[in-house]
């Protein structure tokens, strides 16, 4: 699928066309101006380009940068062993990803590799299917992604489960709407992305990372799930508080100990004290540690 495809089924582009139609018919055109408007076509479309890149620009958050030399291991492993990995570890059916895996694109600019993650919602008939309410599900794969990860090594989650809910926990509406097409574009229960684990953005901000992000062609933010599941198939990341962190801001949370109201904070994780580490920072925070996750549909 490519990506003018992927980018002109985007909400926020039909909108932006909702809003053009309107002013057109707000300006009453009649038919000789209509044509006098047609006939300077060229110079229309650069002017229209002009107002939307003087409007479109945002410094809100420009200023909430730091330098960074935290760095991590750059290697990914084979995608048929995540594959594999996150099959037998959730009880699922490898067969298509691996079909899948066979003809994968090349990585496009900024990608540092294909990574496996797995789709909550295809958990969520075997693992609970007493659960029906889709974000319900989606939290409680989050809280079950953390339980595998304590398993596997020493491990401190900032939140106890049952503050993992859908009243504190959502998936970020860009990466949603990515989510689905991956869905859409693969079979299965695990879903292949190109992707970057931090480097790209790190020392900024959450909220400006995403903010570049979601107005990149193709670029999604990597959720608590998506960036899990790297940890999940690469163990060897996150052992020294030297690594960068991974911040997922394809999600949103909202603890109730939050000093800062709404949604405004970010799942991460790092290494501190010797153990890897699941928490929620506010969206302004900006460390020379941490470095936002990020996906390229292709």
């Amino acid at each position: 699928m490519s990506t003018s495809k992927l980018t002109a089924s985007r909400p926020n582009e039909r909108q932006v066309m909702r809003i053009f139609k309107a002013a057109y018919r707000k300006a009453l055109l009649g038919n000789m101006r209509a044509e006098q408007l047609k006939r300077n076509s060229d110079e229309l479309q650069v002017r229209v380009l002009e107002l939307i890149e003087e409007l479109s620009a945002s410094n809100r958050y420009s200023a909430e940068r730091i330098g960074s030399t935290h760095t991590y291991p750059q290697e990914c492993r084979p995608i048929e062993e995540q594959i594999m990995s996150l099959a037998k570890l959730f009880g699922l059916d490898p067969r298509d990803a691996l079909t899948y895996a066979k003809t994968l694109p090349k990585l496009p600019e900024g990608a540092e590799g294909h990574f496996a993650y797995v789709s909550f919602e295809e958990v969520a008939k075997m693992h609970f299917p007493d659960i029906s309410h889709t974000p319900a599900q989606y939290c409680q794969f989050q809280n079950l992604i953390i339980q595998m990860l304590s398993k596997s090594r020493r491990f401190f989650n900032y939140y106890k489960e049952a503050e993992i809910n859908p009243a504190s926990l959502r998936m970020q509406a860009h990466t949603a709407w990515a989510h689905s097409l991956l869905q859409r574009e693969q079979k299965g229960g695990i879903l292949i992305v190109a992707g970057q684990l931090g480097l790209l953005h790190r020392g900024c901000s959450d909220r400006l990372s995403l903010e570049v992000i979601v107005n990149t062609p193709g670029e999604f933010a990597f959720d608590g799930i998506m960036g899990g599941c790297v940890l999940i198939t690469h163990p060897e990341r996150l052992w020294s508080q030297e690594d960068l962190g991974m911040s997922c801001p394809g999600a949103e949370f909202k603890p109730k100990r939050s000093i800062r109201p709404g949604f405004s904070r970010v799942p991460f994780f790092n290494f501190h004290s010797g153990e890897l580490m699941f928490g929620a920072h506010g969206d302004d925070n900006f460390l020379p540690d941490n470095g936002a996750a990020s996906g390229f549909l292709s």
